[in-house]
């Protein structure tokens, strides 16, 4: 679990991987619904950082959780649009929400 990259073959090129994810969905609607892991498979990682998406492990507890035997406690990043930084009273609302629920 905590060294899952090595699970998925040999490393293939961003293109190959965007050719072979379905239209850059890949297998995320899968990944995302597996409740018993909080990582997104390797391959996929790729494809979520074409969303503006990036997986992220905790550096201080890796290597405890690697001694336990349990996956590394993943978090993600979620990189937004904003035209010159900008963003109404609205859309800070709705991203602040957005963190609120899923954090």
């Amino acid at each position: 679990a905590a060294g899952a990259a090595e699970d998925d073959g040999p490393v293939k090129s961003d293109e190959v991987i965007k050719i072979e994810s379905k239209q850059l969905r890949g297998t995320l609607k899968e990944a995302l619904d597996d409740v018993t892991t909080g990582q997104v498979p390797f391959h996929d990682t790729k494809t979520i950082k074409t969303h503006g998406s990036y997986q992220q492990d905790d550096r201080d507890l890796r290597e405890e959780r690697q001694k336990l035997g349990i996956e590394n406690a993943f978090s993600y990043m979620i990189r937004v649009r904003l035209p010159a930084g900008y963003c109404t009273a609205e859309q800070w609302i709705a991203m602040d929400d957005t963190c609120g629920k899923y954090a």
